[in-house]
């Protein structure tokens, strides 16, 4: 399977409302050694922006469930952390716009 449609699958889960699939899609991108592969480096970036996004989007779904709204928060928390291993392979202007976008979407949730 190339990049570019792993991308496109996550996606096509989302929509579908399948998180689960969507979610181990972006794990199993993020967790592939880009090494200095610009192709999969920019893959990683959107998986790290897109997995952000769908657990800011499960949180607003979950509003009025108070356990998921933390869990959610829980794992957009892990993945700041976790994702630095991964930004150490980027420019630093990029791990900086990461960084503040992951940021943002934990501050804001909405």
């Amino acid at each position: 399977m190339d990049k570019q449609p792993r991308l496109e699958h996550a996606a096509a889960a989302k929509q579908k409302g399948d998180v689960v699939q969507a979610e181990k899609i972006y794990h199993d991108i993020l967790s592939t050694s880009a090494g200095t592969n610009e192709t999969a480096l920019r893959e990683q970036e959107s998986a790290l922006i897109q997995l952000g996004e769908l657990y800011r989007d499960q949180k607003c779904l979950f509003v009025m469930m108070w356990v998921l709204i933390v869990r959610d928060v829980d794992k957009l928390v892990e993945l700041i952390k976790t994702s630095r291993t991964i930004m150490s392979n980027f420019a630093k202007a990029k791990t900086a716009k990461i960084g503040i976008f992951l940021w943002i979407l934990l501050a804001r949730g909405d």
